[in-house]
């Protein structure tokens, strides 16, 4: 159940974490990567980072916005800024939620994660996955070593919902216990979402012009 549980955690945070190591079967193509990598690199280096919307109080400012739409333009979806800010009030509502059931996840924690992805990205340098990484790394202008310490207080963001993903399957799995392993799943994945889609649901969105 603990190899389970990190599996989830992990699968979690190179689903939410814009910033990140995509693996070999997750494969969008060097000139993709390496696009992201300098729309990124420009990102960070523009002054403008106005608040540009409030969820339940919680800022979101251009660049955040903006990483968000390029992350999504990177995966070949919907890269709208509708749909930027849709993905952006989700993470924050499932923090939140995290937060008040208790769930926090340490800053050791996190590096410990960075430092584990690195490791993984360097070891298997020749699949397609990491050949794309590390070109899209190279883009942002930073050293592997500088990315992924730069990468951490996502790793630790995502890593909270990745908690939390794990405690509503415990739950279910509970909740469930006649169910086969695959609809177990299924169920698993149902309840979560339709966690996140209540959570959304009572967010307090304010779009600030």
């Amino acid at each position: 159940m603990k190899k389970r549980t990190s599996i989830i955690i992990i699968v979690c945070c190179l689903s939410i974490i814009s910033i990140t190591y995509l693996s070999a079967s997750k494969s969008i193509g060097s000139s993709l990567n390496y696009e992201w990598g300098q729309k990124w690199e420009k990102l960070m280096a523009d002054d403008n980072d106005e608040t540009v919307m409030l969820v339940n109080e919680v800022p979101v400012t251009q660049k955040q916005l903006k990483s968000k739409m390029n992350f999504l333009a990177a995966q070949q979806a919907d890269a709208s800024e509708e749909a930027a800010r849709q993905a952006l009030i989700k993470q924050i509502v499932l923090r939140q939620e995290a937060e008040r059931r208790g769930i926090s996840v340490s800053l050791q924690e996190a590096e410990s994660f960075a430092e584990t992805i690195k490791k993984d990205l360097l070891d298997n340098q020749d699949t397609p996955g990491a050949k794309e990484t590390l070109e899209h790394i190279s883009a942002t202008g930073q050293t592997v070593d500088e990315f992924f310490k730069e990468a951490v207080p996502d790793y630790q963001k995502a890593l909270i919902i990745g908690k939390l993903r794990s405690q509503v399957a415990k739950e279910t799995s509970m909740q469930f216990e006649s169910l086969s392993q695959q609809e177990l799943e299924v169920r698993q994945k149902a309840e979560f979402k339709k966690l996140e889609q209540e959570l959304v649901e009572k967010a307090q969105v304010k779009i600030i012009q």
